[in-house]
């Protein structure tokens, strides 16, 4: 096999004519649904909607995808930013002149959209059917949606924060070896992980000095992105955004608390972690900065690129021969852009945009967590194409809810083969710290930002005045609570809230906990069970898409997250864990 190592982005458009033609494709679908206003009340023209949309997010999504990974190959490529710029116009034409379809779907009587979604020669558009019936208590009138539609192009905060956090906060550097060396948001989880306690600690307190410095403009920013997104929920009937959050994602509220109320009983696990991980650093106790300290050290591991693939495909192997051959040609495609790049976009990412190619963006550097990064996009690409494959367009797309699951499946997967496979004390205590701190930073940190983000968002539905100052100790006393007395927190970690992106993607967070805690559970299965779990039930989830609410699609896999037993599992995998630091 012969891996490639770039983006081939004819895999998208040939090139510039290609896109421009669907550019301008899309400019003329959109008006052919135009002509369909005041008409959307028969099976004819439903259809007729149905199929032109169908064809236009097709040509969006290639459209989007193309300018996007453009951008993202090289920041600094001005024809591909001007480009995206299109795009989004596009994007935003679309939504505002199509305002008029929702109203008026929503017009027509429950028992002639239940006839259509009973209808069998309609069988592909029965989830697009089934929200419209669902969804008819919060649609809104051509107007108001016109309104919503057009204020896309401004009042983004969170484009505000990123601007912010990505250019105008200055952080001091961080003197590494006696020289200094730059510190961001990207930077500085290199600097949390390196084995020099004074680097870790001047990371932690320069990026938190640093948001400090912003501290009433970031807590306005949040705020005022929070007010809008509650002027959204009310205006479309919710009684807050919480609310219309889980209802769009088909999550039952009381999932969201349960799993606040279950971590929460198990913080004595996480706290006894971090106290074996201050022993383990002769400490009496961590600093903050010490969360992520390395215990241990790889030594026999091969992490050249092509030896990290061929690792990886090894571990999927027990996901069965096609899951294995599929993963195995994506290495090969030009998919995946690997290494570092001047311009190049930071960090990592599977996108698909159900374009029916899945890429992956590394920025591969021979660590350990790129290593486990490309298990974990890879997982990612593998159940978009098992989706795409296995469903018709309008219920490929599955949700944030069970999105990170298989990603997380085939990074456990790793880590599990690899403390299998080595006898090296040092390297097994890499792996396994590796390990459990990917599970504290994904079940109990994004709990405990579950529980401030529900906070400030009860607080302004409530229309309940809240400064800074109160968001700050709000957030440190969930601190406390979270980590007890194994961790000095010290003054400035109150600030950290403010330099949390998703905050600005409401109730987001908690999906990730979720997430690890089923993807633990599928993992249990596939080592108790083996290819026979992998192929009734586990295959069954990765191609199910958005075909159902994703609760009853994340129990084809043989997990109910409805009831205490994957979260039992989960705290017990974590604490069988531990022993292995020891």
């Amino acid at each position: 096999m012969a891996l490639t190592y770039e983006w081939n982005f004819k895999l998208l458009y040939e090139g510039d004519e290609d896109f421009r033609r669907d550019v301008k494709n899309v400019e003329e679908l959109t008006n052919k649904i135009c002509d369909l206003q005041g008409k959307l009340n028969n099976k004819k023209s439903i259809v007729e909607y149905l199929v032109l949309t169908e064809e236009i997010m097709k040509k969006i999504s290639r459209l989007d995808m193309y300018v996007m990974l453009r951008v993202d190959k090289n920041t600094k490529n001005t024809q591909a930013l001007k480009d995206y710029e299109i795009v989004n116009r596009l994007l935003t034409n679309y939504s505002v002149r199509t305002a008029f379809v929702s109203p008026e779907l929503a017009k027509n009587s429950d028992e002639f959209l239940q006839e259509l979604y009973n209808d069998e020669e309609l069988k592909n558009y029965s989830r697009v059917i089934e929200s419209i019936i669902r969804e008819k208590p919060h649609t809104i009138s051509k107007e108001k949606e016109e309104l919503i539609a057009g204020m896309g192009d401004f009042a983004d905060f969170s484009e505000l924060f990123e601007k912010l956090t990505g250019t105008e906060i200055v952080f001091k550097d961080v003197i590494v070896d006696g020289k200094a060396e730059k510190l961001n948001d990207s930077t500085y989880s290199k600097f949390t992980k390196s084995a020099d306690e004074e680097v870790r600690k001047q990371a932690y307190d320069n990026l938190l000095s640093g948001y400090k410095n912003f501290n009433l403009t970031l807590s306005h920013n949040l705020l005022n992105q929070i007010k809008k997104q509650n002027f959204n929920a009310h205006t479309y009937n919710f009684d807050s955004t919480f609310k219309k959050s889980m209802f769009y994602e088909e999550v039952q509220e009381n999932i969201f608390f349960n799993l606040i109320n279950i971590v929460n009983q198990n913080l004595g696990l996480y706290q006894k972690y971090l106290k074996e991980k201050a022993k383990i650093l002769n400490k009496n106790k961590l600093y903050a900065s010490d969360i992520n300290a390395p215990i241990g050290e790889i030594k026999s591991l091969n992490l050249d690129y092509d030896s990290a693939v061929n690792k990886v495909l090894e571990v999927v192997k027990a996901l069965g021969a096609d899951y294995h051959k599929i993963a195995s040609d994506m290495f090969s495609s030009g998919v995946i852009d690997v290494y570092p790049s001047e311009g190049k976009r930071s960090g990592g990412y599977s996108a698909s945009g159900q374009t029916g190619k899945q890429f992956i963006l590394l920025n591969y550097n021979k660590s350990y967590f790129d290593f486990s990064t490309i298990a974990h996009e890879l997982g990612h690409s593998m159940h978009s194409y098992y989706s795409e494959k296995n469903q018709s367009y309008f219920n490929q797309n599955y949700v944030i809810f069970v999105a990170e699951i298989a990603s997380t499946v085939n990074e456990i997967l790793l880590a599990k083969k690899l403390l299998k496979e080595t006898t090296d004390k040092d390297e097994r205590r890499f792996i396994a710290d590796s390990l459990l701190n990917e599970f504290c930073a994904t079940v109990f940190r994004q709990t405990m930002f579950s529980e401030f983000e529900y906070f400030i968002n009860d607080r302004v539905n409530k229309e309940i005045p809240i400064t800074y100052e109160e968001m700050n100790e709000e957030y440190a006393k969930i601190q406390r609570k979270y980590f007890g007395d194994a961790v000095d927190l010290g003054e400035n970690s109150k600030y950290e809230w403010s330099r949390i992106p998703h905050f600005y993607r409401s109730f987001y967070v908690f999906k990730y906990a979720t997430g690890f805690i089923s993807a633990v559970s599928i993992v249990n299965q596939i080592e108790e069970y083996g290819i026979s779990y992998v192929e009734k039930y586990y295959k069954k989830f990765l191609s199910a898409g958005s075909s159902a609410d994703p609760v009853s699609i994340l129990k084809l896999a043989n997990v109910d997250i409805e009831t205490d037993e994957p979260y039992r599992a989960a705290f017990k995998f974590f604490e069988e864990v531990i022993e292995l630091i020891k």
